[in-house]
C-alpha cells in the first residue's frame, strides 16, 4: 500500500491531468461553436451577388464591355461636353426624360441615370428587339448610342431621342451596381 503523501500526489496529478484534458477539449471545442452561430453581415449577403471589376484604364469617351453570365454591360466614361449636354438636354425631346417607365435602380441620379455623373453603367440593347446599339455621333452633335432595327438614338444617359426610333422604345436599361472605390464597380450577376 502506497504511503498517504504519496497518494496525495497521484491525487493531484489525477486532478491536474484530468483539468488539462477538460481545457484542452474546451479550447478546441471554440473554433466549432462559434462557427455554428456565425452569420453572414448584411454587407457580405449583399456583396456575393456582385462582381468586381477594374475600370482604371477607362479613358474620357471610352466604353468598357464587360461580360456577365447572360448578358453583356457597357460603361461609358462620359466626356465634359457629354456631361453638360445631358445637364442641359430639353425635356421635349426626351421620350421619358424623368425615366419614370424605364428599367433602372431607384438610387441613380434621375438626369445622369448613374450613381456617378462621370459614368454611365447600362446593357447595351433597346427595349422592343434588343437589338444592340452602338457609340454615334448624331447630326445635331450630340454624343450617344444608336442601333438600326428603329433608328433609334440615345443621348449618352440612355435616354431614348423623340426624333428618332419606335415611339414605344424605352431607355436603354441600367443594371444594379455599386462602387467600391473610385475605379472598381460591383456589377450584380442577377439580371
Amino acid at each position: 500500500m502506497p504511503s498517504p503523501p504519496s497518494q496525495n500526489k497521484r491525487l493531484i496529478l489525477s486532478v491536474l491531468l484530468k483539468l488539462l484534458i477538460f481545457l484542452g477539449l474546451l479550447i478546441s471545442s471554440i473554433p466549432f461553436f462559434s462557427s455554428l452561430f456565425q452569420t453572414d453581415s448584411d454587407e457580405d449577403k449583399v456583396l456575393k451577388h456582385f462582381s468586381a471589376h477594374d475600370i482604371s484604364a477607362l479613358e474620357r469617351g471610352s466604353i468598357q464591355k464587360i461580360k456577365q453570365s447572360s448578358f453583356e454591360v457597357w460603361v461609358y466614361y462620359r466626356t465634359l461636353q457629354d456631361i453638360e449636354q445631358i445637364k442641359t438636354m430639353q425635356h421635349n425631346l426626351l421620350r421619358d426624360p424623368l425615366s419614370k417607365l424605364s428599367q433602372q435602380p431607384s438610387a441613380m441620379l434621375p438626369e445622369f441615370r448613374s450613381l456617378n455623373k462621370d459614368y454611365f453603367v447600362f446593357v447595351p440593347n433597346e427595349s422592343m428587339k434588343q437589338c444592340q446599339v452602338q457609340p454615334d455621333q448624331s447630326t445635331s452633335g450630340h454624343n450617344g448610342f444608336s442601333e438600326v432595327c428603329y433608328r433609334g438614338f440615345f443621348d449618352t444617359a440612355g435616354r431614348a431621342l423623340t426624333a428618332y426610333g419606335s415611339q414605344q422604345q424605352k431607355n436603354l436599361m441600367v443594371p444594379a451596381y455599386q462602387w467600391r472605390d473610385e475605379k472598381t464597380l460591383l456589377l450584380d450577376r442577377r439580371l
